[in-house]
């Protein structure tokens, strides 16, 4: 079934890559209609967007040239509205109800979702007006993703960017699944395989790909929670994640959780941690018949950071093929957990995720079966709310 959007182009320069989130869309199973001011016009054509979303691009010569009533016809089949990039200018209108080309019009129009990705010079991002029109249209129940901070077309650096596609597709992803209330909520996620050094090239490692524990935190973001996540593989730049630190191996996990725990009230333990580490040989080591690695095990980060539990909230996950619920619910209870989520190994890393939630209230357990990543991250969020 196909995931209808509305998609409004200003005249900022961050326009020329919207063709590219269209077709992320697409290939998404999205059907995608466009709405372009004239000054958009100078940074992509009608024709290109036509071309890409197989359908006829709009502007504001179509209010004149159509029997229909374009504003109110296109609005009809669209779930969410996203608007990008936005300017300095089109976000003063809207903050103020102005309707005076096809996009305002339309934007007063649609009752759905909508969303707003600013992209503009520093300065004018920062201005007091246009901080207090943002606020004016959040007050309201319109979405924002913030603009990163980088390399600016004056050739400055700065906040102002807009955010690249990927982030721009899972932030329209996240609109389509019930909004849940995690604005203000202080989220701590771990994410990806830690890497445990033998020498100075190789490492014992794991299949975890990171994809779950990220997704996690994407949404949480999209949603107002403030996030930090810990991880091991590298995130698409986020501007919405409050705050990201990458690590390599367990005792780099251990140490970021215990100096990050304190300032958040719930922890999502996503990432596969090592429960060995190696003594590690600072040269590489020369091939051999045989070779005795010498392990030791490594902090189990959850079971130690229990001491400083207290009123928060503790999300732990257990991957096992054996006794499942027993090897779950022990693991629940040894390390003071509040919920655990128990799955094989068959999906470990996949796209497609199979879990059981257990709680320590005994609530009945909640089965996801093969969801997908935004899905499997929503079911693991309505365990906070």
């Amino acid at each position: 079934m196909k995931k209808n959007i509305l998609i409004g182009i200003t005249g900022g320069i961050a326009a020329y890559k919207i063709p590219g989130l269209i077709r992320l869309l697409i290939k998404d199973n999205y059907s995608v209609t466009t709405i372009v001011t004239n000054n958009a016009l100078n940074f992509v054509t009608k024709t290109t967007l036509s071309n890409i979303c197989q359908k006829k691009t709009l502007c504001d010569d179509d209010v004149f040239e159509s029997a229909e009533v374009p504003h109110i016809s296109m609005i009809k089949d669209p779930a969410v509205m996203l608007i990008a990039p936005a300017t300095a200018n089109i976000i003063a209108k809207l903050a103020n109800g102005i309707a005076d080309n096809l996009l305002t019009t339309a934007f007063l129009s649609f009752t759905g979702p909508k969303i707003i990705a600013p992209a503009m010079h520093t300065e004018m991002y920062l201005n007091p007006v246009t901080r207090q029109n943002i606020e004016k249209l959040r007050d309201i129940g319109v979405h924002f993703i913030s603009p990163s901070t980088g390399d600016l077309s004056s050739g400055d650096t700065g906040i102002g960017r807009m955010p690249d596609i990927d982030v721009l597709k899972m932030k329209v992803d996240t609109a389509f699944f019930p909004q849940l209330k995690l604005r203000h909520k202080k989220i701590l996620i771990t994410c990806g395989g830690t890497k445990e050094k033998i020498d100075s090239v190789r490492y014992i490692s794991n299949d975890s790909t990171g994809k779950l524990g990220s997704h996690l935190a994407h949404m949480a973001s999209f949603m107002g929670a403030g996030v930090t996540i810990i991880s091991t593989v590298t995130l698409i730049d986020n501007p919405e994640l409050k705050k990201v630190i990458y690590v390599n191996n367990a005792s780099e996990m251990h140490k970021a959780v215990l100096e990050n725990i304190k300032y958040h009230d719930y922890l999502y333990m996503a990432a596969a941690v090592s429960d060995f580490t190696c003594k590690e040989s600072k040269e590489k080591i020369e091939r051999k018949n045989n070779l005795v690695l010498e392990l030791t095990g490594t902090v189990d980060i959850l079971k130690d950071i229990s001491r400083y539990k207290k009123d928060k909230k503790f999300i732990g996950f257990c991957l096992c093929d054996k006794d499942l619920e027993k090897t779950a619910l022990e693991k629940m209870v040894n390390k003071n957990l509040d919920y655990i989520a128990a799955n094989r190994t068959d999906s470990f890393g996949r796209e497609k995720r199979t879990m059981t939630i257990f709680s320590a209230d005994n609530k009945e357990p909640v089965q996801i079966n093969n969801a997908g990543l935004m899905e499997t991250s929503l079911q693991l969020l309505k365990l906070i709310t």
